[in-house]
């Protein structure tokens, strides 16, 4: 006779699952930055050493394979550091690194300036020589850059422009100033350039007019022509001068007007803010007033400023999702509010006549129907911007994110009273909640993991063709009524570790996909409990109490199913045939027990109701002595 005896030591062998990434973190090997930095500048040095020492280096393009070391191996270090963020704490390293790689660029580049400038040349003839490839090809580029980057690329531009004018204004005018007036010194008495365009025509027309001068008048002194082409290249000089002034003049000039819409435009914009952070406060007293109506015109004007911080441009990615966060956490902390009429849900909707309730029954329908509506309406405004999930050719669901999908929802210890059916949650976190009433949320999509731990289902709870992207986790819960989770898919762990299901439960038709497993750890079965035709692609732990009858009718494994320290009931009759496309059976024998043949799972043993009261609980919350 088999008898349940099990240990708390044994029991405690099965542990739940974390729902964390704490020991993926502990597996990370920790290097010792002082080795990763000593690794970088030794293979650094070993890549750039051979181009700088050889008597023939490949001129530009050995340059810029200098470059592509020296970046290969900034990123390697970032690599073998273990984080961007631990290599950008160490800014003085960082400065002291940037100024010895400064050393060799700059030393390559005039050790072998001759041949660069060479190599320029030779590019450019070959431009010259392909015009039509090069243009061609310049256009490609240009609208492949203007369809994938044009709207960051101007971003960053504005924001660069902005920081000189707004940091450095005084600085940035005045480098200006010495630059254009250094140039206008310079470039014209100590270089060539520039010259060819106008000189060279000039001095040929000089030229052919003192030839005619020479042969008209033999005896005109040969200084005559040198003095023209001198009077000429003065002109010339003179005329870049000008024009190099004129230039740095205007820069300056637009730099200034630059400033003035800079400063312009951030009254502006502390003018908006300052108004929509007015309007904030405004929706949110709104919240609190007595008049449905009121309270709901507060959620979408709250909603509506949402909207507003996150198509506003002019602002960082960052202020934009805080700013929107904040706003998200009032909206959340309303659904968060306690409501007195919550827990008398059922009674008033099914009370149909005033007599046999206690308190004015019209009123309250009333107040709980206007509160369901108000909080309800919170849920459809976060659906509508949140992930959506469409179906490829393969069947796969593809994920959509939404203007709200890197915002957190924040619905723990909330009362929830009304219906969340074909509601689309994204980052929901539901631990402690209270579902009054029938709970449904069928046809619903949970974008990131569906948190749903430590909650109480008072009513029936169904979660027909729900889609949970990223997991479930309904441990620690009690359903008190029918539940069902049928037709439905779970992408990653479905976890209901301590899970109680009071009444009947149903898992029919359900997919838990081989990203993940299906754990059942110390959850208890009260009533009839239904697996049929579900589908466990993954790894299937069934470590539970299953108290009443227990039918895995055409139900499929690709992983064998665990069935230890499990625990079937005496008094009814179960059912483990699987399908017979399945790749796993669940393996029976038959235990006899009061005379009883009962099949059970191997690793299975028989429930008896009269050591319940003694079962062990990774839970202490919920745990009671012996």
């Amino acid at each position: 006779m088999l008898v349940r005896t099990i240990s708390s030591q044994s029991r405690q062998e099965i542990t739940v699952p974390s729902t964390n990434n704490s020991q993926h973190n502990r597996n990370k090997v920790s290097i010792n930055p002082a080795i990763s930095l000593s690794a970088f500048i030794i293979l650094t040095c070993a890549l750039i050493a051979p181009g700088l020492l050889s008597p023939e280096p490949q001129k530009a393009i050995s340059i810029i394979a200098l470059f592509v070391d020296i970046i290969i191996f900034f990123i390697l270090t970032i690599y073998l550091t273990g984080s961007k963020e631990a290599l950008l704490r160490k800014k003085t390293l960082i400065k002291i690194i940037l100024m010895i790689f400064t050393f060799f660029p700059s030393l390559a580049i005039t050790a072998q300036w001759d041949s660069l400038i060479e190599g320029i040349s030779v590019f450019v003839n070959f431009l010259n020589e392909y015009n039509p490839l090069v243009i061609s090809t310049i256009i490609t580029l240009t609208l492949g850059f203007l369809l994938f980057f044009a709207k960051a690329a101007i971003s960053r531009i504005q924001k660069w422009i902005f920081g000189l004018t707004n940091n450095y204004f005084i600085f940035t005018l005045a480098g200006l100033a010495i630059l254009g007036a250094s140039s206008a010194l310079l470039i014209p008495s100590y270089t060539n350039w520039f010259r060819s365009a106008v000189p060279i025509s000039a001095q040929q027309d000089t030229v052919i007019e003192d030839k005619e001068k020479a042969q008209d008048n033999p005896t005109s002194p040969p200084s005559l022509a040198n003095s023209k082409t001198a009077e000429v290249e003065q002109k010339s000089t003179s005329d870049l001068r000008l024009h190099l002034l004129y230039i740095t003049g205007g820069v300056i000039a637009t730099l200034g007007l630059v400033e003035t819409n800079r400063k312009n435009s951030q009254d502006h914009i502390r003018q908006v803010h300052a108004a929509r952070r007015n309007r904030y406060i405004e929706a949110v007293d709104k919240l609190s007033n007595k008049n449905a109506p009121v309270r709901l015109g507060g959620v979408y004007a709250l909603v509506g400023l949402v909207d507003e911080w996150l198509d506003d441009d002019i602002i960082d990615k960052e202020t934009r999702l805080k700013e929107g966060q904040v706003i998200v956490n009032n909206l959340c902390s309303y659904i968060r509010s306690p409501f007195i009429l919550a827990e008398k849900r059922e009674i008033i909707e099914a009370a149909t006549s005033p007599y046999v309730y206690s308190g004015n029954l019209n009123k309250d329908k009333a107040r709980l129907r206007e509160e369901q509506e108000v909080r309800r309406t919170i849920f459809t405004e976060m659906s509508k911007r949140g992930s959506t999930f469409t179906k490829n050719e393969e069947g796969d669901m593809i994920p959509s994110l939404g203007e709200w999908s890197e915002f957190e929802f924040d619905f723990s210890h909330a009362p929830i009273f009304y219906p969340l059916r074909e509601v689309k949650f994204t980052n929901a976190n539901f631990n402690n909640a209270k579902f009054y009433g029938h709970t449904d949320l069928s046809h619903s999509q949970f974008y990131g993991e569906a948190d749903i731990q430590h909650v109480d289902f008072c009513g029936p709870t169904l979660f027909d063709y729900t889609y949970f992207h990223n997991g479930l986790n309904l441990s620690f819960s009690h359903f008190h009524m029918k539940a069902g989770i049928t037709s439905s898919v779970v992408r990653e762990k479905g976890i209901f570790c301590e899970t109680h299901f009071h009444k009947e439960a149903f898992f029919s038709d359900t997919d838990f996909l081989p990203e993940g497993s299906a754990n059942f750890s110390f959850s208890k079965f009260h009533q009839r409990t239904v697996f049929n035709k579900t589908n466990f692609h993954g790894e299937a732990i069934f470590s539970a109490d299953f108290m009443s009858s227990t039918t895995f009718e055409g139900a499929y494994f690709e992983v064998e199913p665990n069935f230890e320290y499990s625990y079937f009931s005496d008094k009814e009759e179960h059912n483990f045939e699987t399908r017979e496309s399945s790749p796993y059976h669940i393996k029976t024998k038959v235990e006899n027990y009061k005379g009883k043949r009962i099949k059970l799972p191997i690793g299975a043993d028989i429930y008896t109701s009269n050591v319940e009261k003694n079962l062990p609980s990774n839970n202490s919350k919920n745990s009671s002595e012996p």
